[in-house]
């Protein structure tokens, strides 16, 4: 897991590029997902990461990364209230697992609540999308006992692929 910080320009930065690669989702999830590709892009430029120099993609394509040797990278946020364990969940929707089955690299990143740091939690390549679980829209969720003996439980509210934070990072 890598700790980073969230800056002031780093917000401005991702309300520019929720505007110019936003799609159909409110405002706030937007600038969520651009929070966590600015922080990615970041990332992989600084630590020399991967394969070369990174840029973000063009609005039209179904990634949201690239390097310069065509290495494509897609980034999937969410929202924490608590630093992420073992046991925190990635999803991914059916759709997008599908629409982004081509793509290299997977990267997890969850923000916390506060907006001010979060944490890149999974790089995800092929080799490791085998450890994702199916669960279909309707579902019910498994919360663990507590939850389920307080009936706070929750359903699926699309096909879902997740995958336990404990079996990307073994």
């Amino acid at each position: 897991m890598i700790p980073f910080t969230i800056t002031p320009n780093d917000i401005a930065n991702a309300e520019l590029h929720a505007l110019t690669h936003g799609g159909p989702r409110s405002h706030r999830d937007n600038l969520i997902g651009a929070l966590g590709e600015i922080k990615v892009l970041h990332w992989a430029n600084a630590e020399g990461n991967f394969r070369g120099t990174y840029k973000f993609s063009e609005p039209k394509d179904h990634y949201d990364i690239v390097c310069s040797d065509g290495y494509t990278i897609e980034v999937k946020t969410q929202v924490v209230k608590n630093v992420p364990n073992r046991n925190y969940q990635v999803n991914m929707s059916a759709s997008s697992w599908h629409n982004k089955s081509d793509v290299d690299c997977w990267i997890f990143v969850m923000l916390h609540n506060s907006m001010d740091h979060g944490w890149i939690v999974g790089v995800v390549n092929e080799d490791k999308r085998h450890l994702f679980e199916f669960h279909q829209e309707g579902e019910w969720m498994d919360l663990g006992r507590e939850n389920w003996l307080n009936m706070n439980r929750r359903q699926y509210q699309n096909d879902t692929y997740i995958c336990k934070l404990g079996l990307l990072n073994a």
